[in-house]
């Protein structure tokens, strides 16, 4: 496998057309926050906050990804296996923009639209920042490929649709103006309150299946009585006779 990232929360390799994301350690995880806040590093206790913060969140949306019916689609067929987890292989939304083969209006469309599309499976990414936590994949549909900043509270997306947070986001200042004045337009006319109480969809919980009955266990006590009531309540009947 060959190591293509890292972020706060998780190391990526990818092998072949797909890609395995591995949760880091907390000591993993302080290394990368201080190369982002160096500061913090004469902040011990604001650091460890930080890092109990981000470990929570990442075990949280992994559990809620686990529990709940999700179009995985959306999540480039995020899933888990074993200790790590799996993930299809796409391209970073800030590579194909640099790339510019394809048109950016058309690609703030499609981000847009994925906005939409997650609301429908109850969940929303928290950080706007789609150059990096969004990929297009082969069939010209933009993913989300960083779970860590997912959310399924249909509260917090309202406070952030109030504050235009994208507004606010790193991913939106790299853009040329036209097509940041364009994405912001978009998001207005689609990422609203009117819109989310319209298109919101709770994510059904996973129906686990439970145990299949143990039949020889159950077989061997009913056995059990019904020689119980023949000996007790049938002797001397022919036993080819006796009925349970």
């Amino acid at each position: 496998m060959e190591h293509i990232g890292s972020g706060w929360q998780f190391d990526a390799y990818a092998s072949g057309d797909r890609v395995w994301k591995i949760p880091v350690s907390r000591f993993r995880m302080a290394t990368r926050v201080l190369r982002s806040y160096p500061a913090l590093v004469a902040q011990p206790f604001s650091l460890m906050v930080k890092i109990q913060e981000l470990t929570e969140d990442r075990d949280l949306v992994l559990q809620e990804i686990d529990r709940r019916e999700i179009d995985g689609r959306l999540l480039a067929n995020f899933r888990r296996e074993g200790g790590r987890y799996i993930q299809d292989l796409v391209t970073p939304l800030g590579d194909v923009l640099e790339d510019g083969r394809l048109d950016p209006f058309w690609l703030m469309d499609r981000y847009v639209d994925s906005v939409r599309r997650g609301w429908n499976s109850g969940f929303a990414e928290t950080s706007f920042n789609f150059t990096v936590n969004h990929g297009l994949n082969n069939r010209g549909q933009v993913v989300i490929v960083d779970v860590g900043e997912l959310t399924f509270d249909k509260r917090q997306v309202a406070r952030q649709i109030e504050q235009k947070f994208w507004e606010k986001a790193f991913s939106a200042r790299t853009l040329p103006e036209q097509v940041r004045a364009y994405l912001f337009r978009a998001m207005d006319r689609t990422v609203n309150l009117n819109q989310l109480e319209r298109e919101w969809s709770e994510a059904r919980p996973i129906d686990r299946l439970r145990p299949a009955p143990d039949r020889s266990a159950a077989r061997r006590t009913d056995d059990g009585r019904r020689g119980e009531g023949l000996r007790s309540g049938l002797r001397g009947r022919p036993k080819t006779s006796a009925s349970p």
